[in-house]
């Protein structure tokens, strides 16, 4: 995962600032770390930080119309919420446009199934 991180550029101290130094952030995601899925954000904010709230829908086992019937809500569970300051969401939005557009323009560029391209490579 190549990612650009901002280096810490100086360190105030009770003593005073210390010389100024760029200093890499090094991302370790350890093999182990637990992935979850989420398909709803629910997006929080206050004058300081932004809450993200990942959502997990959970659909009830639907064998007949009682079922139906008597279903009465669909649970969606928090699987993860996650503390953001404003400027780190600004950068989140910018990550994202630029991954989305990455996306779209990779998938724009891949030839649909029977596309004049895969027959002509046959």
């Amino acid at each position: 995962m190549a990612q650009d991180f901002k280096a810490i550029e100086s360190i105030q101290t009770p003593r005073g600032e210390l010389p100024k130094k760029q200093v890499p952030i090094k991302v370790v995601i350890p093999e182990d770390q637990f992935l979850d899925f989420a398909d709803t954000v629910a997006v929080q904010s206050t004058e300081q930080e932004f809450i993200l709230s990942f959502l997990q829908l959970q659909p009830p086992l639907v064998l007949s119309s009682v079922d139906v019937e008597q279903t009465e809500f669909i649970e969606t569970v928090c699987v993860s919420r996650i503390v953001l300051t404003v400027p780190r969401v600004m950068e989140l939005v910018q990550a994202l446009q630029q991954e989305l557009q990455n996306y779209t323009n990779k998938a724009m560029a891949a030839p649909k199934a029977g596309s004049a391209q895969e027959k002509k490579a046959e």
